[in-house]
């Protein structure tokens, strides 16, 4: 049995095995047929090779030759005639063509059409970077400053949700792609601390799981290093009291401390982190001629660092975040000083005609240099004590009283005595058991007056009177307390708080008795105070006016304070003097040979 499917004016004979004629014709209309059974042929076999001659020979004439595959496939298809078949059942007058054989076999059920592969769509994540968009997020804020945080997805747009639980810091425009964090004044616990939580909605999907950055409110710390030779003077309230009892707490700017550091040595300052790993801070020196921080960063969140003195001057070592033109999170003044010395020699000085001159201390020269070199080192200065090895015999008590007695602005017979015998190259100091100011009356003082005359020692001397209790004393042994109102310095009137309550007479060398711890000048002179430390302080005090030409002060806890206060701190920020509180005084940069 023949089948010949007509294909416009071209037949594509397939035979199954021989050849009859048929007299009558089958229509298929179904094109989809058509398609299918010419990919029938194709697969089974059939080359592409075979239908260009069928074509070349049957075709309409044209070149096949510069046709691809593909384009000879779909001439074939592209033939067949308003989509029609036909079947040949009797025999015509026909052309013979070269014919493809195919085997007669059973339908095979049609292959579904191939899907074209889908790629499933990228997932979108979500990021935080800093404002910039690139950039890791910044690890610390500084304390009242601000960060910006922004959230970057993979890919896309959507919305923004920031939060944080933390207490520490806050966030404005916290629904916007970039959030700001504002810190507060307080430093956090550790680095990181504070949390801030994004969690990002793609357009048209579900939120994102939320995504966190870490971040701390940084602080840094500069404090007093025990290992360090010289001064540290620490901003805050100093209690201080003048010359007329009044008491302050003042607060003396700068807000913030200094350190001494001597020239072309190296110091050293404690620095403590808070809210900042150590990779985050920098250190930088404003006066790089003056001094450098020996490392740029520190190693550890408490940390020892070492400054290089240079040249004498005066700048701030900072500590940045981030770099060092970063926020600035603290800074110190740095002091670099050129070393001062300073000699003194100690005369242990009695008299053996009057028992109660006797000294109540045995020490030398040696003894005082260590403790009073406390006070000196921290103005980057040292002392040095030499003598006091034995007690020297003088008689110079003629009034016996006990007590070596002074005149404001003028050397007693007594002093004259001591002077005398007591000769050195360097600075004296006069240790003796008793001292005091006598400011003699010019006039008899009755006891029914509220004020006494005493001789005009000048503006000076004479302000050295406060308003607090005093003795007064004469010769034929009278004594009574009264109480200083006020003072005329021009004149020498005294104006008490009560009457006197006894008599008194110029002639019996009657005074008003300003008790002394100790007076400078050359020599200076110290009275049994206490302990060798406490002698020590004295003489160091005095020898602070003698030597090194500083002011008494307000400071209570300041071996320069005038009053009978053993301080112990010498400073760099401008202080308040004891007999002038309007004055004031750096003491560091004072120091005689600065």
């Amino acid at each position: 049995m023949r089948r010949t499917f007509r294909l416009g004016s071209t037949s594509l004979v397939l035979l199954t095995g021989w050849e009859p004629a048929l007299d009558s014709h089958e229509e298929v209309r179904d094109p989809n047929k058509v398609r299918d059974l010419l990919g029938r042929a194709i697969r089974d076999r059939l080359h592409l090779g075979t239908l260009r001659d069928i074509l070349a020979k049957a075709g309409p004439g044209f070149d096949v030759s510069r046709l691809t595959d593909q384009q000879v496939l779909q001439l074939l298809m592209g033939q067949v005639a308003d989509g029609k078949l036909r079947l040949a059942s009797r025999p015509e007058p026909r052309v013979r063509l070269p014919v493809i054989v195919i085997p007669e076999e059973p339908a095979q059920p049609k292959d579904p059409p191939a899907k074209a592969e889908e790629k499933p769509e990228p997932a979108v994540t979500i990021s935080i970077k800093a404002e910039d968009g690139t950039a890791a997020p910044p690890k610390a804020v500084a304390p009242n400053q601000s960060v910006k945080l922004k959230g970057v997805p993979s890919t896309g747009s959507g919305t923004y949700q920031w939060k944080t639980s933390s207490k520490l810091i806050t966030l404005k425009n916290d629904t916007a792609q970039v959030v700001t964090v504002e810190a507060g004044a307080k430093a956090s616990g550790g680095a990181a601390s504070e949390l801030v939580e994004l969690t990002f909605t793609p357009s048209g999907k579900s939120a994102l799981s939320p995504v966190s950055h870490g971040l701390g409110v940084a602080q840094v710390t500069f404090s007093s290093e025990p290992a360090h030779p010289w001064g540290y003077d620490a901003y805050g309230e100093m209690k201080s009291l003048d010359s007329d009892n009044n008491e302050t707490k003042p607060k003396p700017e700068p807000k913030m401390d200094f350190v001494a550091v001597q020239r072309n040595k190296v110091g050293k300052v404690k620095v403590t982190l808070g809210g900042a790993a150590p990779a985050d801070i920098f250190f930088k020196s404003t006066k790089t001629a003056a001094f450098l921080p020996k490392v740029e960063q520190p190693t550890s969140a408490s940390y020892v660092l070492e400054i290089d003195g240079k040249d004498p001057g005066e700048g701030e070592l900072e500590a940045h975040l981030g770099s060092t033109g970063g926020p600035l999170l603290a800074k110190i003044g740095v002091v670099v000083l050129k070393e001062l010395s300073y000699k003194a020699e100690l005369f242990r000085v009695k008299d053996s005609k009057s028992a109660s001159t006797a000294l109540k201390q045995t020490f030398t020269g040696a003894d005082v240099t260590p403790k009073a070199n406390k006070y000196y080192q921290l103005g980057v200065a040292e002392l040095d004590v030499s003598g006091g090895a034995a007690e020297v015999d003088i008689e110079y008590d003629l009034i016996k009283n006990g007590a070596l007695d002074l005149e404001p602005g003028k050397t007693t017979d007594e002093q004259k005595k001591i002077m005398a015998k007591c000769t050195s190259t360097r600075s004296r100091v006069v240790y003796v058991h008793d001292l005091h100011w006598s400011y003699y009356l010019a006039s008899d003082a009755g006891k029914d007056d509220t004020h006494l005359t005493i001789k005009n020692y000048g503006t000076a001397y004479l302000g050295y009177i406060g308003k607090k209790a005093y003795r007064i004393e004469d010769g034929a042994g009278h004594s009574a307390t009264v109480t200083v109102k006020s003072v005329n310095t021009s004149t020498g009137r005294v104006e008490l708080t009560a009457k006197i309550g006894t008599d008194f007479k110029a002639s019996d060398k009657a005074a008003l008795i300003w008790p002394l711890g100790g007076l400078s000048g050359d020599p200076l002179w110290v009275k049994d105070v206490g302990s060798v430390d406490d002698l020590a302080n004295y003489i160091a005090h005095e020898l602070g006016h003698q030597l090194a030409g500083l002011s008494d002060v307000c400071e209570v806890d300041n071996f320069m304070h005038g009053g009978s206060n053993t301080g112990s701190k010498l400073r760099h920020r401008k202080i308040a003097q004891y007999y002038k509180p309007t004055a004031t005084e750096e003491q560091w940069k004072k120091m005689t040979g600065r």
